[in-house]
């Protein structure tokens, strides 16, 4: 398995609306990383508990220390908000055609998916706005793949798995978190139900994420993340096995958590390209720059919409350095509309 089936599932959303797969072992290493990491937030928690408890002299004292940890928690979006969708939406389903120039009218041609990770599917969401179900398409219509995603009833994503075309099982995904809600680690297994790689978080005091490290079946650490800036800001750094950085990627979102810029460094840390990304008014995607290391364009994405209803968009063209290449068309269904 390889890392960027883990990407594939989480772009996959974001991909097909508009636009994990390492191994990690129980080997000592990493158990001890484990403990190490457990040991820490613990200590750090019975802190934080230990001295709200103290301050706390009234009969509230245990009201308001519960809502204290939940303001620690840190802050989700559902997969309606991820994908910008507005309303309460049951499903949607998407799908990417060529553009045709007909008679100075663009209208959609074949079925033609635009990348991999940018492709026609369905998607299912259940009542707390994420989704459940996402089918992904081939460009001639047959099934790509599966993802099914469970939840707690905090809304909270607890296991997430892939299946092949067929039918077969890909990856597992179990995610687990403190009492208060915080995630603390991720365990990936192949499809024979081999434990593959670790995922640990680490946050702050607050509960605010800081830093994510993806360690392999031998405890090497493959990749890092930071986040600054309560997460507005992400530094991911790709790892050889001897432990060199092998690239460095640095991105920023808005406050409403759009990517707007992308910075991507080689292994000499010499800054290799660079993405801009503007949105309108409604959080829509509108413009995507590429830039080379001398910061010429390259390649530029720009987005129109139509067909609004509920302030949710159904039909996109996608234009690449002024050429219309893509259709894309979306039906909406919402929770009061008839199955």
């Amino acid at each position: 398995m390889k890392i960027t089936t883990l990407i594939f599932i989480i772009i996959l959303l974001s991909g097909c609306s508009d636009a994990k797969n390492e191994k990690a072992g129980i080997e000592e290493k990493n158990t001890q990383t484990n403990k190490n990491v457990t040991k820490e937030e613990n200590t750090q928690t019975n802190k934080n508990v230990t001295k709200e408890e103290n301050t706390q002299t009234n009969k509230n004292a245990s009201k308001e220390i519960n809502t204290n940890k939940e303001k620690n928690a840190p802050e989700e979006k559902n997969t309606l908000k991820e994908m910008n969708l507005k309303g309460k939406v049951k499903s949607i389903r998407i799908f990417y055609y060529s553009a045709v120039n007909k008679n100075g009218e663009i209208i959609k041609g074949q079925r033609k998916n635009k990348t991999p990770l940018e492709s026609s599917c369905d998607i299912t969401f259940n009542d707390m706005g994420n989704a459940t179900k996402i089918i992904g398409y081939k460009s001639d219509g047959g099934i790509k793949l599966k993802v099914t995603r469970e939840y707690d009833s905090r809304g909270k994503l607890i296991e997430e798995n892939m299946y092949n075309s067929d039918g077969s099982h890909n990856v597992k995904i179990i995610k687990h978190y403190d009492k208060e809600g915080v995630p603390t680690e991720e365990n990936i297994y192949d499809s024979k139900g081999n434990l593959g790689n670790i995922l640990i978080n680490r946050t702050d005091n607050k509960g605010k994420l800081t830093e994510r490290n993806l360690y392999n079946t031998r405890g090497d650490l493959n990749n890092k993340w930071k986040y600054r800036d309560g997460g507005k800001t992400i530094e991911e750094i790709s790892y050889k096995l001897d432990g060199s950085p092998v690239m460095r990627v640095i991105s920023k979102k808005d406050k409403s958590g759009n990517l707007i810029e992308q910075n991507v460094y080689n292994s000499d840390n010499k800054l290799y390209s660079e993405i801009i990304l503007e949105y309108d008014n409604k959080g829509n995607l509108i413009e995507q720059n590429l830039s080379n290391q001398k910061g010429k364009s390259e390649n530029k994405w720009t987005y129109q919409y139509k067909r609004f209803i509920q302030n949710n968009w159904g039909e996109s063209i996608q234009s690449e350095n002024g050429l219309p290449k893509f259709v894309v068309e979306r039906e909406i269904k919402y929770a009061s509309s008839a199955f």
